[in-house]
């Protein structure tokens, strides 16, 4: 007997629509490595880098805010802009900020994100904390991690009892 294949692809792809525009005021803003997550009262939220950049120009490499915007529902509705939930601080060697990835655990939310000089072996790995995902307190330990180079892009996963 002969096995039917299956024609059906594993992985679709719908409609592309947009659901966030981060330009306010004529200036053209953009977004990029983003995350989103849920709030205490359902809502959706999303962060991630921002910057403003000329028509036709290139990002900037020195990201100094991470975008907020928040939204009833995840897709096909107004989202609105709040504002930055974090800036990067000169204070603590940081010429950008970058990447947030959001976790939430007992009623804390964990805000990981790459922050540091202008080298790429001055990336860290940071860590900062909220309960209502507007006011974001930096952790007294950062950095969580230093990997001499490129610590960036962090994500945080559970399996079972461990982050």
């Amino acid at each position: 007997m002969e096995k039917k294949q299956n024609t059906k692809p594993l992985v679709q792809v719908g409609q592309f629509f947009n659901i966030y525009n981060p330009a306010e005021g004529g200036k053209n803003w953009w977004i990029n490595d983003h995350c989103f997550t849920r709030g205490p009262d359902g809502s959706w939220h999303l962060f991630g880098i921002t910057d403003q950049k000329a028509p036709g120009a290139k990002p900037s490499p020195n990201l100094d805010f991470l975008a907020h915007a928040q939204s009833v529902t995840l897709t096909r509705t107004t989202w609105h802009k709040m504002p930055f939930a974090l800036q990067a601080d000169a204070s603590l060697g940081e010429v950008h900020i970058w990447a947030p990835c959001i976790i939430r655990h007992d009623g804390v939310y964990y805000m990981y994100y790459c922050a540091g000089g202008p080298k790429n072996t001055e990336f860290k790995i940071q860590l900062a904390t909220s309960k209502d995902l507007v006011t974001w307190q930096r952790h007294p330990n950062n950095p969580m991690v230093v990997d001499g180079y490129d610590a960036r892009d962090p994500f945080v996963l559970r399996v079972g009892n461990q982050w």
